[in-house]
Order: C-alpha cells, then structure tokens, then sequence
C-alpha cells in the first residue's frame, strides 16, 4: 500500500492518512479500508478530524475530483477532512470540488503543512495540539 495510515494524536481524534507520490486507486481504497478499521477501534463518541497529506509531486488519479466528492458525502464521525498539499494542480482540483459541492465546501479545508492543518483543527475543538511524536 503506498498509503500510511495511522492516528495523528493520542486520543485518537485525528486520523492521518500520508499518500507517497505513487498511489492509485486501489491504494486510495486500501487506506479508506484501514482507517475504517481504526475508527472501529475506538472507544470514544467525539467527533474525528482526517488529515490527508500528498506528496507535492504526486500523480494524481483521473478520479481523484469524484472520490473527493464521495468521502464528504460518506462520513459518519468525520468532521472535517484536511488536505495538506503544495501542488497547484491539486489545490485548483481542492478549489474546484469545494466551489461546486456546498457539502464538500463544509467538510474540506486546505492547509500547505502539516503543522497548519494541526493548527486549523485544533482551533476547530479538536485535541490535534497534541500529536503523537513520530
């Protein structure tokens, strides 16, 4: 899987999921499938943050716009999704898909680091301030 999935604090409120430069959709489908089975794992009711990070030079799937789409209207527990890229093919891509689904337009924010999305969420409530170290 060229996806790493895993919790991004130690109260298991924000959930990262790092894409490499080469990833496809069947690896996009095999982090969704991991991070289903770690939302099952916990023992919380509170709400969780996704943190998507790309690689600024990866290739990005012909479906990448319509998957975007999916996850918002999908969740159940997720709050917001941020995704942490520099790349401005996909920031347009971001930009489109938020200004033509008002539902993708509340769940999806745009951070350039890692560090700023842990910063948006955790001004959103969320316990992100407290990262596990990695």
């Amino acid at each position: 899987m060229s996806a790493r999935v895993e919790w991004d604090n130690y109260q298991r409120t924000v959930l990262r999921i790092d894409y490499g430069k080469e990833w496809t959709p069947q690896s996009s489908q095999e982090a969704s499938a991991k991070a289903r089975e770690l939302y099952k794992d916990v023992t919380h009711d509170l709400p969780i943050d996704v943190v998507l990070t790309l690689d600024n030079d990866c290739v990005v799937a012909p479906e990448a716009a319509a998957r975007l789409r999916k996850c918002a209207h999908e969740r159940t527990r997720t709050r917001n999704l941020v995704l942490v890229c520099e790349n401005h093919y996909i920031e347009n891509l971001f930009k489109i898909v938020t200004t033509v689904d008002p539902v993708a337009a509340n769940v999806y924010i745009h951070a350039h680091t890692l560090d700023e999305a842990r910063e948006i969420i955790a001004s959103k409530g969320s316990a992100a301030s407290r990262a596990c170290p990695h």
